[in-house]
């Protein structure tokens, strides 16, 4: 089943820096929105974190923005993880 992309923002190359590096804008309302439903505590830090992708587009943009940034939609599932590590455990 394929989910549809949230987006997050959008990014261009530096005007000093080229392609070296990316500069943009996140949407804060939206990034909030997301961070209720897709945010989830490191393992080792417990730090609240949110997985995303940064993505070229195919051809620029109207605004010369060259990639955007996507929500990694990926669920981490501890319930399977855990529930392998105890058949190999036993």
């Amino acid at each position: 089943m394929e989910t549809s992309k949230i987006y997050l923002g959008n990014l261009e190359a530096s005007d000093k820096f080229g392609d070296e590096i990316l500069e943009g804008i996140l949407n804060i309302t939206d990034l909030e929105k997301v961070l209720e439903e897709w945010a989830y505590a490191a393992k080792k830090s417990g730090d609240k974190i949110l997985r995303v992708k940064v993505v070229k587009r195919k051809t620029t943009n109207a605004f010369d923005q060259t990639h955007y940034v996507e929500l990694d939609q990926f669920r981490y599932d501890s319930k399977k993880e855990s529930t392998e590590e105890a058949e190999v455990t036993s």
